[in-house]
């Protein structure tokens, strides 16, 4: 019972739509190639991390040539949506 209970939880990140997803503990997580997982190993570029709150004025300016979103509505949750919508009109 207890190993189903243990993957029962590990389906709670893939069932409510969380990024970061369920990573087992245990001795050989020093061995898990981190680099490979996270895709860091398919670009020599650097990741453009940008912080939620900004989002909706960097669209608004044309920041971004593709956006791809999953488990929200950022026309409605961002703050200053407006400006959001603004550059989907684009």
């Amino acid at each position: 019972q207890g190993a189903d209970q243990v993957r029962a939880v590990s389906f709670i990140p893939a069932l409510l739509g969380l990024h970061r997803g369920f990573f087992y503990s245990n001795g050989r997580a020093f061995f898990v190639d981190e680099a490979f997982i996270s895709g860091r190993t398919l670009t020599k570029k650097s990741p453009k991390i940008v912080e939620q709150v900004a989002l909706s004025e960097l669209v608004k300016n044309g920041k971004f040539k593709f956006i791809y979103i999953s488990g929200m509505n950022p026309a409605v949750t961002l703050p200053n949506a407006h400006f959001f919508r603004e550059g989907l009109w684009r």
